[in-house]
């Protein structure tokens, strides 16, 4: 390894296989994170960055912090609340920044507006796949939810957020083509985690639905992050997120996380239709 850093050249294989070993010898949570940043820095894309500085970038990149689940120090880009109009438009209409970035933890602890993005995989059997939340996560620990479901750190795009979250959670690569936008959601919740303490997630979520009939074992999930994940046919989790909305339409708790009946109203018809032209 000593010998490597001092080279005048970092392949692509070299940080997978310090990468790999990382992972043997028990750290993946790490080296998974730190590999991925490196294989996405701007020094491996672009040949005009001089070879020389690989090495300084690879270090400064894997002795970077770590964090298990995620960073709460992480800013995100914060938003207006929604007006009236947001819920009657269609599809929702597009969110206000409000020009501020605030870090992860401050967000969801003064329930600032900020926006995330959910990528719910289906196949053409009629299933859609389920995550189960790491017992690291700051937000609703060890429960199943969306397939996909990120934030959009400062300066993100949507589907720049969309395309990482989903390599990043179950190491699958897709393409912009891949997405098929189903719906902007404003949605309130409220919790409380070991990580996190008390918590108001008031969020702008963007749906968008990717097929992939694969198995879901075939999926490598970020440990850290990710728990599991299963195939469940659409129809009985869509009745158990019903079953988790009260008579006043209160969200209440249960194995998944609780979504707003118009959330459903919006994934579930275009789910089905997505299934059905898969067939």
């Amino acid at each position: 390894f000593g010998t490597a850093m001092h080279s005048t050249k970092l392949s692509r294989p070299f940080v997978l296989v310090t990468a790999y070993l990382g992972c043997a010898s028990g750290f993946a949570p790490a080296f998974t994170r730190a590999a991925n940043r490196i294989l996405r820095a701007p020094a491996f894309e672009q040949p005009d960055v001089p070879a020389c500085a690989r090495p300084r970038l690879f270090l400064r990149m894997l002795t970077a912090p770590v964090h298990l689940g995620q960073n709460l120090g992480e800013l995100f880009d914060t938003y207006l609340e929604p007006d009236a109009s947001f819920f009657t438009a269609k599809g929702g209409v597009n969110p206000v920044l409000s020009g501020k970035s605030l870090p992860r933890k401050q967000v969801h602890a003064t329930g600032t507006w900020h926006r995330a993005v959910h990528i719910w995989l289906y196949n053409s059997k009629g299933q859609i796949l389920l995550q189960k939340r790491s017992d690291e996560k700051d937000t609703f620990p060890s429960k199943w939810d969306v397939s996909v479901g990120g934030h959009l750190s400062a300066g993100d795009t949507v589907v720049e957020a969309a395309l990482r979250e989903t390599e990043e959670e179950l190491g699958l690569k897709i393409g912009e083509g891949d997405l098929a936008f189903v719906a902007t959601v404003a949605t309130t919740v409220a919790g409380s985690s070991a990580k996190q303490g008390a918590f108001t997630c008031n969020e702008y979520k963007d749906l968008f639905l990717a097929r992939y009939d694969g198995p879901a074992e075939a999926l490598v999930y970020a440990p850290d992050e990710v728990a599991g994940v299963a195939w469940r046919d659409a129809d009985e989790v869509e009745a158990a997120l019903r079953k988790q909305i009260g008579p006043a339409g209160e969200q209440l708790d249960g194995p998944l996380i609780a979504r707003p009946a118009y959330y459903l109203d919006a994934l579930f018809p275009a789910l089905r239709r997505a299934a059905t032209a898969a067939r």
